[in-house]
């Protein structure tokens, strides 16, 4: 009998595993790149010293293909120059990191400027912040302040190319350089000195191009691969290199990284023959190291001698790459440029360039996903397609217009069909699909597309969009690892958190799953971007937090959904209310900032000094407005229950209707409703404040 019991518990336990896999229809990307595995294994200490290489390997093999999407990243037809320096058609100004090791962000800002500066015709390119770009993206200030749109980083700590990509994509900025001018210092400062900047431009696309990997013979003979089982042909590198100088020429730049030694005297792999502190030309062959420095290429020679680097140390080619510096212009001879080998172990190993940027020309971003991409699911049944969408929340009085859809892209040569449901509160149902267009054979990274026709928005609507490619389509998604217990794994993003009814997964674009239900901390990237215009929207709600609910009774609105032990300071996070509004709570009259949210907290929005809305908080158990549930609200039930203590007022008696049962009847609150409390307060069983 035992043994037939037995048989039955593993057979359950296998149907059940069977049900949930088939009901997900859809698994994380766990094949992380070689180089990431190894970085991976480093003490906590060393992973800090080194830049974290691509979590999973870009190919070469789908880059050269045409593209619907008009954005020049291809190797073209256009003949190449042998050389060409950037420098000498935009008058670059050079920067200084001090001891910021703000390199990643320096590097970052100068693509965007110099892209901009092409694109608008400026000779000389409009300056903006890497101060602002590397305090935004960092999570710590002055009095213990944490910056939740920030990445889990100190400033000071290094960062990379893709973090302050995900600062432009983000809408967090540019700003100009002279509303937060460089200082040579990592202090913390008041989280107020990086808000309410006016942001100057809008990142529109940038790819993230193949990852080269080199190994050397004791000739210092060349070959290439993926990093993994994927070898590539000369050929293939120097179309790969047509595709990098397209780049370069087109649109100014390429950040890309190196190995710099802990003392810039050290001259392994600097050309130092004048006896300068570094040389003019590098060259690494040392594959056991790491990249540990940002740099931005603005040029190439292809004539460059290989005779020019240090002896001992040399490549087998001629042929370099000009990088622009973050050193000051006082380290080498060229006034802070140097050249690069083409053989560099590392400086085609991850490279990124900016194709389109504009002056700001929207008003609002809707996104979960401001950290960007670091992974993605693909479907386990249809490899080839996969869908994934986003329900959001208007967030201005005003109606305001879809203009544009943000996606990040996972793969070379994925197709996107992009979808409107313009009244969806969630996707159990899908009511008007409306088809906004298709876009093919996009790149690695990410793009704005701009619609046809702009729409519209209602106050909550969905963005659905089919992905699609030749073998396997990748949805992109923001993680937060820590919270499937990978907490050493990609630390920027722990600051990434979701919530139920944000983002869904579909194999078909029929049958969707709430990934809140499958997963803690992930969202589908997919921004909506939008205009206002000038109609009021009269039914407009500045409650954005998803799972917090407005009841009205006796002409107040009553907000529940919080959980108790809330504080002030988490109530107040801006993303739960519609943007632009000062946001303040009251207890007793009196406004407060920090302590615990209660019953009877009083939440205020305010539109130039003028009130526009307010919210009384209710949290069920929490009957004497202390911000706790506990015996005491137990037996304030049970006293009004029975007639010897009234509770102070309609709030409160709303704070005691603690089951699911009291409020749907609305009766007085009874013993079951006090029992509920003494379950919550003895963590047998927890209220539901939904």
């Amino acid at each position: 009998m035992k043994q037939i019991n037995k048989i039955i518990v593993i057979f359950l336990i296998f149907l059940l595993a069977f049900c949930i896999n088939i009901s997900k229809g859809f698994t994380l990307n766990e094949d992380y790149s070689t180089e990431y595995m190894k970085w991976l294994e480093l003490p906590d200490n060393e992973k800090d010293k080194y830049v974290m290489p691509s979590m999973y390997t870009i190919n070469l093999d789908d880059t050269n293909k045409n593209t619907d999407y008009d954005i020049s990243v291809f190797a073209s037809d256009i003949s190449l120059p042998s050389s060409y320096n950037t420098n000498a058609h935009l008058n670059l100004s050079v920067r200084d990191q001090g001891n910021t090791n703000s390199c990643w962000a320096i590097s970052s800002i100068e693509m965007f400027e110099i892209a901009n500066a092409i694109q608008n015709s400026i000779n000389t390119p409009v300056m903006y912040s890497s101060r602002h770009l590397d305090y935004s993206c960092s999570r710590y200030f002055l009095n213990n302040v944490e910056n939740m749109h920030g990445f889990n980083r100190r400033v000071g700590n290094g960062a990379n190319i893709k973090v302050a990509l995900a600062y432009f994509s983000s809408g967090k900025g540019p700003i100009r350089e002279e509303d937060m001018p460089f200082v040579d210092n990592t202090d913390l400062i008041e989280i107020s000195e990086i808000q309410n900047k006016t942001v100057q431009a809008q990142l529109r696309d940038y790819t993230e191009y193949p990852n080269i990997y080199k190994n050397y013979d004791e000739n210092n003979n060349v070959t290439y691969s993926n990093g993994s089982n994927l070898r590539y042909s000369e050929e293939q590198i120097e179309e790969f290199r047509k595709m990098i100088k397209t780049q370069i020429m087109e649109h100014g730049a390429v950040g890309s990284y190196t190995y710099t030694p802990s003392s810039r005297n050290n001259n392994n792999y600097f050309s130092n023959d004048n006896g300068i502190i570094c040389g003019n030309s590098y060259f690494c062959n040392n594959t056991s190291l790491a990249v540990n420095h940002a740099i931005c290429i603005v040029g190439w020679d292809d004539t460059y001698s290989k005779n020019n680097f240090k002896e001992g140390c040399r490549p087998i080619h001629d042929g370099a790459y000009i990088a622009l510096n973050s050193w000051g212009t006082n380290w080498n001879e060229l006034d802070g440029y140097y050249y690069i080998s083409y053989d560099d172990v590392f400086i085609e190993n991850m490279m990124f360039g900016i194709q389109n940027v504009s002056n700001k020309e929207y008003d609002n971003i809707y996104q979960y996903d401001e950290l960007g991409t670091d992974n993605y699911f693909i479907s386990q049944n249809n490899p080839s397609v996969i869908y994934g969408a986003n329900v959001f929340k208007r967030n201005t009085k005003y109606k305001d217009m879809l203009t544009d859809i943000g996606l990040y892209i996972s793969d070379n040569g994925t197709n996107v069909k992009i979808y409107l449901d313009n009244s969806a509160e969630n996707l159990d149902s899908i009511n008007n699909l409306e088809y906004l267009g298709t876009f093919n054979n996009l790149t690695t990274g990410y793009h704005v597309i701009k619609l046809d026709t702009q729409k519209y928005l209602n106050n909550t609507f969905a963005i659905l969009v089919e992905y699609s490619k030749e073998g396997i389509a990748k949805l992109p998604i923001e993680e937060n690892f820590s919270t499937l217990g990978n907490d050493n794994m990609h630390k920027y993003y722990h600051t990434a958190s979701s919530n139920p009814g944000e983002s869904y997964v579909s194999e078909n674009g029929v049958y969707w799953v709430d990934i809140a239900s499958q997963y803690q901390d992930i969202n589908v990237c997919i921004k909506a971007i939008t205009k206002n215009s000038e109609i009021l929207d009269e039914n407009f709600d500045y409650i954005k937090n998803p799972i917090w609910n407005i009841l009205v009774k006796n002409n107040i609105k009553i907000l529940t959904g919080i959980n108790d032990k809330t504080t002030i300071s988490e109530l107040l996070f801006d993303s739960n209310f519609a943007s632009g509004y000062i946001i303040k709570a009251y207890k007793d009259g009196i406004e407060v900032t920090d302590g615990l949210v209660s019953t009877g907290t009083i939440i205020r929005i305010y539109e130039n000094s003028k009130i526009v809305a307010e919210y009384t908080v209710v949290i069920y158990g929490d009957t004497n407005g202390d911000g706790n549930i506990a015996s005491v609200d137990a037996l304030s039930i049970i006293k009004n229950k029975l007639g010897t203590e009234s509770f102070t007022n309609d709030i409160f008696a709303q704070a005691g209707k603690v089951t699911l049962n009291t409020r749907i009847s609305n009766e007085t609150p009874s013993a079951v409703d006090a029992l509920a409390v003494i379950k919550h307060k003895l963590e047998i069983e927890y209220i539901s404040q939904y």
